[in-house]
């Protein structure tokens, strides 16, 4: 290596971490050489291209650009210029800009932002329109699709894209566009068309989930229902979804029916939950089969909600406290802090009389604002009194 190599070497190597410093670019003019001048400024362009700083990456091909005035420098300069949001140098070169885009596709398409942001969509539009023409590939459709949708042209933007996904498929990028137009205009079933597409094409659940949340804003429990029907988003959201809005019976129904479809004893647990929620009276029938669904899966399931609510179920209706008590203190063992499990085991020692033990637990809690827990100790103070 010559010792002017290394020179250059050692230079690049400030460079990387200068961020195209003036006083540090001005160094550069103490070499004497146009050559190795030439061979600097394009070494130190791809180091900080390298690095992501555009701005010194514009700075090195600018200069190079200026003292060859090679259009392929100048390309360079474009495209670092409008990454790093150097609109000025635009203005500055805008006719050689222009005259290169007419031969250069990738060029032209630089011009577009720039055209945009001084408010000429016209010329912008027309450049979109010639690239899609030229190369109609995914990238050029999407520079016209938002041109489209700038102008609040939707029904063009939707129908170009439509025409390409019926050849090539939904890409997630441009039935993202799609999404954004029926999105506009307010239009949920086209909206849900789309994520379906978006579904086919990538497996992705969160376009699935995108498609629940749109049939719960239009309130449309019969579409709903049968999405479920025919697709394969999972059940449980769908059990989970008639539980929030209280429709325990459809919840109970559907639980019942994927537990005796899969085995799993979450479903027959939940089931038993929303048997006893949905039940106006709590017969003596009711109240067997719930407790004999809980007995068959709470031990395996292993949840402290569960467990809480089948003891709870066991002490508040009189049908076995004892073994009431010994599930929420399974499901404390697993929350010893939960204070709706405390409030749980307290009553069970003042429905045996352990009132003195059911107040020293109920004093431990915190928030005494809930009505179930105020009516708790509301007796329990009552039974000490006694």
């Amino acid at each position: 290596m010559s010792r002017y190599s290394s020179f250059i070497v050692v230079l690049l190597l400030i460079f990387t971490n200068c961020s195209a410093d003036r006083s540090l670019i001005k160094r550069v003019d103490v070499i004497k050489s146009p050559k190795e001048n030439l061979d600097f400024y394009y070494m130190v362009g791809l180091d900080c291209e390298y690095h992501k700083n555009y701005v010194c990456s514009k700075e090195m091909f600018y200069r190079l650009y200026k003292k060859t005035m090679q259009k392929r420098f100048l390309k360079k300069t474009v495209r670092f210029a409008l990454v790093s949001g150097d609109y000025k140098l635009f203005q500055k070169e805008l006719k050689n800009i222009e005259n290169l885009a007419e031969k250069d596709s990738e060029i032209a398409s630089y011009l577009v932002p720039y055209y945009l942001r001084i408010g000429q969509k016209k010329k912008a539009e027309k450049i979109i329109k010639n690239l899609y023409k030229n190369n109609k590939n995914e990238k050029n459709l999407e520079l016209l699709v938002a041109s489209y949708i700038d102008s609040q042209k939707y029904k063009k933007a939707e129908q170009l894209i439509n025409d390409f996904v019926d050849k090539n498929g939904c890409s997630t990028r441009l039935c993202g566009e799609l999404l954004l137009i029926k999105s506009k205009q307010n239009d949920i079933k086209g909206s849900i068309r789309v994520l379906q597409k978006l579904y086919d094409a990538t497996k992705n659940k969160k376009f699935q989930n995108e498609i629940i949340k749109l049939y719960l804003l239009s309130n449309n429990m019969k579409d709903l229902e049968s999405y479920f029907a025919f697709s394969d988003a999972p059940k449980g959201m769908l059990i989970d979804i008639y539980a929030s809005r209280k429709m325990y019976k459809k919840a109970e129904k559907l639980a019942y029916h994927e537990y005796q479809i899969t085995k799993n004893p979450l479903f027959l647990a939940n089931s038993a939950v929303y048997l006893y929620e949905g039940s106006y009276k709590k017969n003596h029938k009711v109240l067997n089969k719930v407790i004999k669904r809980f007995e068959k899966s709470v031990n395996i399931v292993n949840d402290a909600m569960f467990y809480n609510y089948f003891g709870y179920l066991l002490i508040d209706h009189n049908k076995d406290i004892l073994k009431g008590i010994k599930y929420i203190k399974k499901a404390l063992r697993l929350e010893p802090k939960n204070e709706y499990y405390l409030d749980s085991l307290a009553w069970g020692y003042y429905k045996l009389k352990k009132c003195k033990k059911a107040y020293n637990i109920l004093i431990k809690i915190q928030d005494k604002t809930q009505e179930e827990i105020k009516n708790h100790l509301k007796k329990v103070k009552e039974c000490l009194k006694k």
